[in-house]
């Protein structure tokens, strides 16, 4: 069995050693604070809690209500639960509702990427 080696704290100075975790136990509620503040000022993550991507993602799931992602050569069976961009909004923000810009694919297949590069694994969104 492999020994874990000690570090040092993820707050810049403090000397203390840890084996788990990025803090030790005095910063470790200050570095959740800072994240939480953080994630909170994020204006593009804003975005996601309004009432226009609620409409926005209602809308291109009736759509696309079944899951554009093709697996072995065979489309999806499952129902789309998620909106994915296909170029993110951190990029550009334009582009944050328009259809054109939208996978539709359920959870098993939503990739944890910001955007998305290969769209031969997808069938094209219907946009009318």
């Amino acid at each position: 069995m492999a020994l874990k080696a000690f570090r040092t704290c993820g707050k810049p100075g403090c000397p203390v050693l840890i084996k788990d975790g990025s803090h030790c136990a005095k910063h470790a509620e200050q570095s959740t604070q800072r994240e939480y503040s953080e994630r909170k000022a994020d204006e593009v993550r804003k975005l996601y809690h309004t009432k226009r991507w609620e409409h926005f993602t209602s809308y291109a799931i009736r759509k696309n209500p079944q899951c554009q992602r093709i697996v072995d050569g065979k489309r999806c069976e499952q129902f789309s639960k998620v909106c994915h961009h296909i170029v993110s909004p951190r990029v550009k923000l334009h582009l944050m509702f328009d259809l054109a810009n939208i996978l539709c694919v359920c959870f098993a297949h939503h990739p944890n990427t910001p955007g998305e590069e290969d769209l031969t694994r997808y069938v094209p969104t219907v946009t009318e």
